[in-house]
């Protein structure tokens, strides 16, 4: 069962991607012109104090990113509320802008708008009229 490959296992050290570092094995001798820095890793103390800061900036910046997707998942659940409640597509949501309430609004009234002129337009195309805006004024 002996296999033979192609390179010889013995030394693993030679298919190491970083050959400019000194081997671990001969740490001392050939290491000479490789800062201190580079031989050994150093490992930074933190005191209870520093960890605790560390770790509620972290929970800070978390709960900050949590109620901002809340937000927008609120936000579109109320947009497809409403388009449900036109009558329009629920494809829909999908264009508003959920960047705050604001713009969220705003997106949501002008797609709305473009929708239904759109809607009408080809309505009034189907049926040969002229424009139902148009035709409005002439009915008076």
């Amino acid at each position: 069962m002996n296999k033979k490959f192609l390179f010889p296992l013995s030394n693993l050290q030679m298919f190491s991607r970083n050959t400019d570092v000194c081997n671990v094995n001969t740490y001392s001798d050939s290491c000479e012109g490789i800062p201190k820095s580079a031989k050994r890793e150093e490992f930074k103390l933190f005191t209870q104090s520093q960890l605790d800061m560390i770790i509620q900036g972290r929970l800070v910046r978390e709960r900050k990113n949590w109620e901002k997707q809340q937000a927008v998942r609120e936000m579109k659940i109320n947009v497809k509320e409403q388009l449900l409640d036109l009558c329009l597509p629920i494809e829909l949501a999908e264009l508003v802008d959920y960047t705050n309430l604001h713009t969220c609004e705003t997106s949501l009234q002008f797609i709305v708008q473009t929708f239904q002129d759109a809607l009408e337009k080809s309505e009034c195309r189907m049926t040969g009229y002229i424009l139902c805006s148009e035709r409005k004024d002439v009915d008076k």
